[in-house]
């Protein structure tokens, strides 16, 4: 299978670059790396890195560290793979998922050694989908079911929904299908490292951490729901 590496470039542990994690790690793919491009000039690695998702790429691997900065070169990237019909596997490791991205990508994790470790047990996508519904399928045989509970702020109602590590996202499909086909918001806290992309779409915000998540939902109720979102994300920089 055909990968493309879209992320920042910085090291991690012993590789020069996190892309020789999956190389070394995960050696039975072929993998398009931007860093084999020529890199002397804006239109060479622009022009290369856009045949490789359009033209070369059976899925796009997309990789956001939770100590480093989000590229801007990567969110474009995600919509050229998206508008080519590329699947994207997005590893984010961030306290709050970016709702553009996690609404253009086809799997969402939250942790790269998990990521890789899937690449290693797969040759193609079919694969991959049957490892993604295993994953999910074996949380929805836990007894613990996640809470929703429902805050009133200036006459607007939303859900609020806290998924623990290892309660299944399942459960809960039917609470996020009552409120979205009614218009109304949802938050999401899902500490799983493999997120339901169905509830993630039917989601206005996505938190990973709950901390970051309790901050955004007291100041949320103040009245103003931009200025909780811009005030969580200064407190919780990503």
């Amino acid at each position: 299978m055909n990968i493309y590496l879209a992320g920042s470039f910085f090291p991690i542990g012993e590789y020069k670059d996190w892309r020789e994690k999956l190389k070394v790690e995960a050696p039975y793919h072929s993998y398009l790396d931007p860093l084999d491009n020529d890199q002397f000039s804006i239109k060479t690695f622009t022009e290369q890195d856009l045949e490789a998702i359009t033209k070369k790429a059976d899925l796009s691997f997309t990789y956001f560290s939770k100590n480093k900065p989000r590229g801007q070169g990567s969110s474009a990237e995600a919509g050229i793979a998206r508008a080519s019909n590329v699947p994207i596997m997005l590893v984010d490791e961030k306290n709050i998922l970016y709702p553009f991205l996690v609404g253009l990508s086809t799997y969402v994790l939250t942790d790269l050694v998990l990521g890789v470790q899937l690449l290693k047990e797969i040759d193609h996508l079919k694969n991959l989908d049957e490892k993604i519904r295993s994953y999910q399928y074996r949380l929805a045989m836990s007894n613990k079911t996640p809470i929703t509970t429902e805050i009133k702020v200036n006459n607007e109602l939303y859900a609020v929904t806290k998924i623990r590590e290892g309660q299944s996202s399942f459960k809960v499909k039917h609470r996020f299908e009552y409120f979205f086909n009614r218009h109304k918001s949802h938050i999401l806290l899902d500490e799983n490292k493999i997120l339901n992309k169905d509830l993630i779409q039917m989601s206005k915000r996505v938190f990973t951490n709950e901390e970051a998540f309790d901050f955004y939902l007291s100041e949320l109720k103040k009245g103003d729901e931009f200025k909780a979102i811009y005030k969580v994300m200064a407190e919780f920089p990503n």
